[in-house]
């Protein structure tokens, strides 16, 4: 039988010296376990837990056009959205590589990866009052229907997949 015990009750933070502890996993979840309500924390089961959780931190701000597409190319999308571990640049902020450099030559950013190719393909698109940037690809545009988002995000998954420039 499986059994998960979750804490329900207010934890003690941790003493952190430096902002990068006090920044990782389990300080600010800390934090955010305590910000919790009483009622909440003493949730009857996960399941209510996760109901609970759910109606009182609702996540409806995420555009629809967040989860077209296949899971994996989503999941990169977001990555580059969230500058995370996928572009010299961003693996150059968090020390992981000696350079941002390309294989072109030129620092290999979003800006970069996303409008050197993908820029033309765009414009036909896009209404005329609506500039491609890297920002329409990533975010989408709220001035746009959710048909026209949808597409930019396939073209874009599209590219991400034909470039295999994530390929393990």
């Amino acid at each position: 039988m499986l059994v998960i015990h979750y804490v329900t009750s207010y934890q003690r933070n941790f003493h952190a010296r430096t902002k990068l502890f006090n920044d990782s996993y389990f300080p600010s979840t800390l934090r955010l376990w305590n910000e919790l309500s009483e009622s909440l924390r003493n949730a009857q089961s996960l399941d209510v837990f996760k109901r609970m959780l759910l109606n009182n931190y609702p996540t409806t701000n995420v555009p629809p056009y967040y989860f077209t597409g296949h899971r994996k190319l989503q999941v990169l999308h977001t990555r580059l959205r969230t500058e995370s571990r996928c572009l010299k640049d961003h693996l150059f902020s968090k020390n992981i590589v000696d350079s941002t450099t390309c294989q072109c030559g030129l620092v290999e950013n979003n800006t970069h990866y996303l409008l050197q190719c993908l820029l033309a393909s765009m414009d036909p698109l896009l209404p005329p009052n609506i500039q491609c940037s890297t920002n329409l690809l990533l975010y989408g545009h709220t001035d746009l229907s959710l048909k026209t988002n949808t597409l930019i995000f396939k073209n874009v998954y599209t590219y991400i997949k034909s470039t295999k420039r994530f390929d393990n």
